[in-house]
């Protein structure tokens, strides 16, 4: 799947290539992971870290960079949350948030802990026909 080509316009994503460096080149583009209505990510090197990090670029219109401020809204509290909590390595972790200005705009950029998988690729793998419930109870149970 891709992303519709029309949106690389004023106002919608960030065209991004292989070997593109974000943030003064802390983060190095190596491969996509995918995209949504808003965004697309990217999996990139972390320069000092030396590891593997999601890299999601939103759209530079002002809904979706609404929505990005929200949503890094959200991931600080939970980030900042009770640090004692035992559950804390299963919820995804907020690494760095910055400004990118590019040829469509100022995209709002948000650096996440690299995962494994994701909802969709679930369903994918389960021939588009939902996901086992074995699967689902997990995921749940985890929620």
């Amino acid at each position: 799947d891709v992303e519709n080509a029309d949106e690389y316009k004023q106002g919608g994503y960030h065209r991004v290539r292989i070997g593109d460096k974000f943030n003064n080149d802390k983060y190095t583009v190596i491969s996509k992971l995918g995209f949504g209505h808003f965004s697309t990510v990217w999996l990139c090197e972390e320069k000092d870290k030396a590891r593997s990090v999601a890299l999601k670029i939103n759209k530079s219109n002002e809904e979706c960079t609404d929505v990005a401020n929200d949503e890094i809204k959200i991931l600080k509290e939970i980030r900042d949350a009770d640090k004692s909590d035992t559950h804390r390595e299963k919820i995804v972790c907020l690494l760095d948030t910055f400004l990118h200005n590019g040829e469509n705009g100022t995209h709002v950029c948000i650096v996440f802990e690299a995962i494994e998988s994701d909802l969709l690729k679930l369903i994918k793998e389960n021939n588009n026909i939902g996901i086992a419930i074995d699967k689902v109870k997990n995921i749940i149970g985890q929620v």
